[in-house]
């Protein structure tokens, strides 16, 4: 097919896509305001030593009457969203406070912020229909005696809690989560803690868990020289193994040879090359057209939104994504197929009926699809 024939191929899709997916947004606005709901821990968690110290000082900071503000920070992709789930899940456990959160994303929406913490404690919006009424209704219920822990994760900016309508104060504490440690200083917060990389041997470890077996010595270095390019993110050290494992040597080494390939610069955030590098590798790894389109897709929903499948099955069917494919049933069937592909290449996360991608791989899908 001529260049010019699939480049206005590919816009009449991307604009049919942009058409059906407005469509849509009202019958699954929930998909987005599910976003707002934490996933809760998984059972293959691994616990290291940083990811253990930063939680017993975040435990720690709880309990101290005199810190309000908590913030966690760290590099892309070192666990911090996880690690949220397991203090929230020990805060709820021994009955410290109780929680309610809400995922802030790049561009902040206050409206939505609200609505998840409001769903949160119970609290429903009747005659308020703006951000100010809302903030004056959202601020009620924190002047009873119960305390609370707000939680906002994915921060990129300054917050102004009083517009949100979060009263800051002994009863009512925020954990914010964010890459930007700038952002503690600009926002007076009282006890910024750093999440660290993991160790070599922990790495290490985490590698072979999603890996599996990895027999003879020479399969060993290569594994090993593998996970040093990973350089210590969870995140990537996940995709890579997951996307290797029960593969050919040579599989492997081609795999190291790519990761290591400096040849061709990244244009994404300073410091953040090598984790791309990786998550890159497991992405290209996807090599039916239809795989990638499917996942090109979800990445059209908004950072950090969980995904109804539906939603994905009803527009990879009417887009013709799976071009063989001539029922809706039979479309059913091969996205839930695809995803759980996805899932084995740790690409997505899935809860119940919705999946999510990490805001990384977010990230990553539309500066390929540019």
């Amino acid at each position: 097919m001529p260049i010019s024939s699939w480049k206005e191929n590919a816009e009449k899709k991307t604009e049919a896509m942009k058409q059906l997916n407005g469509k849509l947004r009202q019958k699954l606005s929930s998909a987005h305001r599910l976003s707002l709901k934490y996933l809760p821990p998984s059972e293959d968690f691994v616990p290291f030593k940083c990811t253990e110290e930063a939680c017993n000082e975040i435990l720690m900071a709880l309990r101290d009457d005199k810190k309000i503000t908590i913030g966690l920070y760290g590099m892309g992709g070192c666990g911090k969203t996880s690690l949220l789930e397991q203090v929230r899940r020990e805060v709820e456990d021994h009955k410290l406070l109780k929680t309610a959160f809400a995922i802030v994303s790049n561009t902040p929406n206050y409206i939505a912020i609200q609505d998840s913490i409001a769903n949160c404690i119970g609290l429903v919006f009747e005659t308020e229909k703006n951000v100010t009424d809302q903030a004056a209704r959202l601020s009620m219920p924190f002047e009873e005696d119960k305390k609370y822990l707000i939680i906002l994760d994915d921060v990129w900016q300054v917050l102004d809690f009083k517009a949100i309508g979060i009263p800051v104060r002994e009863n009512c504490k925020v954990l914010l989560r964010t890459r930007r440690r700038h952002l503690f200083d600009m926002m007076k917060f009282d006890a910024p803690i750093y999440l660290s990389l993991l160790t070599p041997d922990e790495e290490w470890e985490l590698f072979q868990k999603y890996a599996g077996e990895i027999k003879g010595p020479f399969l060993q270095e290569v594994a090993r020289k593998i996970t040093a390019e990973c350089h210590r993110l969870p995140v990537a050290i996940k995709a890579v193994a997951s996307t290797l494992r029960g593969r050919e040597l040579f599989t492997w080494t081609d795999a190291l040879d790519t990761l290591k390939d400096r040849k061709q610069p990244l244009n994404i955030e300073k410091g953040l090359d090598d984790p791309y590098r990786c998550l890159k590798f497991t992405f290209n790894e996807l090599k039916d057209k239809a795989e990638i389109s499917l996942y090109l897709l979800c990445a059209l929903f908004p950072s950090d939104s969980e995904i109804a499948i539906e939603a994905l099955i009803r527009l990879a069917f009417g887009l013709g994504i799976f071009p063989d494919i001539d029922s809706y049933q039979r479309a059913r069937s091969k996205v839930r197929t695809t995803i759980d592909k996805f899932k084995n290449h740790c690409l997505l996360l899935q809860e119940g009926r919705h999946v999510k991608l990490h805001d990384m791989f977010h990230s990553l899908a539309l500066w390929e699809a540019n």
